[in-house]
């Protein structure tokens, strides 16, 4: 459904996503027990947001970066590295399966 969704909708999409992450984050780590709300539940939340194809590299990492998931766990789920310099693209990513060192160099060369 790319064609029906807007940059500001993803936007919007990524905003309410961090949010939700934020809140589910301070719930779990307060001293009030919630069966409902608990780390597993937080970890479908982070991995879903990792998997979202609608999600550029820059708004993967700063899912990373809220969820404080290692740098490992953040390139098993697709996440390319230094994805927080992809600011400035706003509606691509890496192609699946593109060589990281690859990626690297183009990214190297824009600086």
């Amino acid at each position: 459904m790319v064609d029906d969704i807007t940059i500001e909708d993803r936007q919007l999409l990524h905003k309410a996503t961090l949010d939700m992450l934020h809140l589910l984050i301070d719930r779990v780590n307060s001293e009030k027990e919630n069966i409902n709300l608990t780390n597993m539940l937080l970890k479908r939340v982070w991995k879903a947001a990792l998997k979202c194809q609608g999600f550029t590299p820059a708004m993967k990492d700063d899912v990373v970066y809220i969820a404080g998931l290692d740098e490992q766990t953040a390139r098993e789920y697709g996440v390319a590295p230094y994805a927080s310099q992809w600011k400035y693209l706003w509606s691509i990513g890496a192609k699946p399966g593109m060589p990281w060192d690859t990626i690297l160099v183009s990214l190297r060369s824009k600086s």
